[in-house]
């Protein structure tokens, strides 16, 4: 089963407004692009990263003179960067994102549509956001906060990265996809931190050789926890002993199974 965890960095939608605060923009003059992405597959060390300038179609120059902002501008494009990242993300059998739903998966979806590329096939979905705000009460639910207080690890300092990638800094777009592979680390951390509250995750045993735990492939015995009850029957309950996951033990057709509970 392949796992993918994964962030998109995008510049923002860019316009006129006649406020600075709390105000609504009355001409849009560019729509928000995804500019960055980086990717990990779960139980590979290597995170990958990409951006606009690594695509043969970047002008650093073009970029640098402000020509993105002119009408139709053909600099204002990721088709090439969005294709590569496909050819990854349909290999996954499950994806993992921080705010996936609501950001990262429709971001992906508007840019394959936007460049006339084939539709991604439904896969499972993990939103790390959706799983702190359902099963935690943190102050604030955004990958830094929440990656610091667990000690996983602080966010870098973004400022002003986009505005000179926008004009073709190069030295800001190195230091732009550090950026993007730091989170997928905090995010790599966060998701094993909530492995054992996530009710929807696959069970691994579907496609492991041996009995594994359902949530971490983990190959340890399981400990005993006493039972758990429903409706349906009596079962054993157990607990990982690496990711510590709640885990249902039964016996199908003489077999013993784990499943996630």
């Amino acid at each position: 089963m392949k796992i993918l965890l994964f962030d998109v960095e995008n510049f923002p939608n860019l316009g006129w407004s006649y406020g600075v605060y709390d105000t609504t923009m009355f001409k849009l003059v560019k729509p928000k692009l995804i500019c960055s992405i980086a990717w990990q597959w779960l139980g590979e060390e290597k995170i990958h990263t990409m951006a606009l300038p690594d695509f043969p179609d970047y002008d650093r120059r073009a970029w640098s003179r402000g020509e993105w902002m002119m009408p139709k501008s053909k600099l204002w494009n990721n088709r090439l960067l969005i294709a590569h990242f496909a050819r990854e993300i349909r290999q996954a059998d499950v994806i993992v994102a921080h705010n996936l739903k609501k950001h990262d998966a429709r971001m992906v979806n508007t840019a394959i549509g936007m460049n006339h590329q084939r539709a991604l096939a439904p896969v499972l979905e993990i939103d790390t956001l959706e799983v702190l705000r359902g099963r935690f009460s943190f102050p604030k639910n955004g990958l830094g906060y929440v990656c610091e207080e667990l000690g996983i690890g602080k966010k870098l300092d973004p400022s002003g990265l986009w505005e000179r990638c926008l004009y073709g800094d190069m030295a800001a777009w190195r230091d732009y996809k550090v950026y993007n592979k730091h989170d997928v680390t905090l995010l790599r951390g966060l998701y094993e931190f909530e492995l054992p509250w996530i009710r929807n995750h696959p069970n691994l045993n579907l496609t492991s050789p041996g009995l594994v735990c359902p949530h971490c492939g983990s190959g340890k015995m399981p400990r005993s926890d006493g039972f758990r009850f429903t409706k349906a029957g009596k079962y054993q309950r157990l607990y990982c002993r690496d990711c510590f996951a709640p885990i249902q033990g039964m016996v199908i057709k003489g077999k013993l199974t784990y499943r996630p509970i």
